[in-house]
This record gives structure tokens, C-alpha cells and sequence, in this order.
């Protein structure tokens, strides 16, 4: 190696050392700011669930089982709807052999009834028909048979009294009992609690 080349290579070592008492800094990389994703709710296509976006939750949000299972439970602690006597003895229709095995059955068919009419405005003979069901008549063919109406009449006596349904006026095409401005807000924080509830489990197919 000549002295020439020699030379040549100490000042580059000098140029690519740091000078003494200042280390070498290294460029600074910008963090990127950390996003959580939130899960993502997929609503399974229940009857009578809406998909619709933009729209706030209401009953139709939330599948039928899951509502009147809570709805059910929020109506047996308030209080406010009390079974009769009799309820533990009596049967639903009579195309039932026995009385209901839940004990709380009183309180589901309340529930039941309050969403079935938010969904569409009926009467106790609609509602005798939505709970009616097949009778066994021996061997001749089934026969559908009506729900009783006492039970339905008293359970829309209550919900009533709770302010939930009330008499449609008289004079329009649509008779019976519909659901008030009250019952309404109070059916749908129903809903929005059961989808708080629900949002990080499994969806049901």
C-alpha cells in the first residue's frame, strides 16, 4: 500500500468516527398512534330482526328469545306484574295436557305479548291465535285450538296499568291494544341492555 492510499483511508476513519464525548445518535422512528378495533356486532338474520344502518337499537334489534328473556327477568323484579293464585294450576289452552314447567311462565308470556304488540297492534283474539296450537283428538287428524283469552285479558290489564299498552281509539281500521310512547322507551333500553349483554359472544346460527 502506497502512502498515498494510506492517507486517504485515516481520513475517512476520521470522518466516520464520531468525535470524542458525543455518541452517535440513531434516527428516531415516529410511533404510530395504537388503534384498538372494536369488535364488529353481526346480527344473525333472526325473524323479525331489522339490519337496517343508521337506525338506533330498538326491539327489532335484538333477536325474540334473547328480548323476552330479559324483558321477563326486568318485569319479575319490579313487581309491578303479579301472577294470580291460580297460575301455578292453570293451563294455557286447552290443546295442553299440563299446566307450564317454568315457573316463571307468567312473566315470559307478559313479555311475549308486550313485544308482539310494539311489533304490530292486536286484540285478545289475535293474540289467542298467535298462542293457540294443534289438539290431539284421538285419531282423527289435529285440530287447532285457541289460547285462553282470560290470561291474555288479564296480562294486558296489567301491562295497562303500567302504562305499556294502551286502547287504540275508537274509529280506525286497527282495534285492540297498541303500545304507548312509554312502554315503547322503556322495551327499547330493554333491547339496548340485552345488546350490551351480547356483544362479545359467540353469534348463535
Amino acid at each position: 500500500m502506497s502512502a498515498e492510499e494510506a492517507a486517504a483511508a485515516a481520513t475517512t476513519e476520521k470522518k466516520t468516527k464520531a468525535p470524542k464525548g458525543k455518541k452517535e445518535t440513531k434516527p428516531v422512528e415516529e410511533e404510530k398512534p395504537v388503534v384498538e378495533e372494536k369488535p364488529v356486532v353481526v346480527i344473525p338474520p333472526f325473524m323479525g330482526v331489522s339490519n337496517r344502518k343508521g337506525c338506533g337499537v330498538t326491539v327489532k334489534s335484538v333477536a325474540a328469545a334473547d328480548f323476552i328473556a330479559a324483558y321477563a327477568k326486568h318485569l319479575k323484579a319490579s313487581g309491578k306484574i303479579v301472577p294470580p293464585a291460580w297460575a301455578e294450576y292453570c293451563k294455557t289452552s286447552c290443546a295442553k295436557e299440563l299446566s307450564p314447567l317454568n315457573p316463571d311462565w307468567y312473566y315470559i308470556r307478559a313479555a311475549s305479548i308486550a313485544r308482539h304488540i310494539y311489533l304490530r297492534p292486536c286484540g285478545v283474539q289475535n293474540l289467542r291465535q298467535v298462542y293457540g296450537g294443534l289438539k290431539r283428538v284421538g285419531v282423527r287428524p289435529n285440530r287447532f285450538s285457541l289460547a285462553a283469552g282470560g290470561l291474555i285479558r288479564r296480562i294486558l290489564i296489567q301491562l295497562e296499568a303500567m302504562q305499556i299498552v294502551e286502547k287504540c281509539p275508537a274509529g280506525r281500521k286497527v282495534s285492540g291494544r297498541r303500545i304507548t310512547s312509554q312502554g315503547r322507551r322503556e322495551l327499547d333500553n330493554i333491547a339496548k341492555q340485552v345488546i350490551r349483554e351480547t356483544k362479545n359472544l359467540p353469534i348463535r346460527v
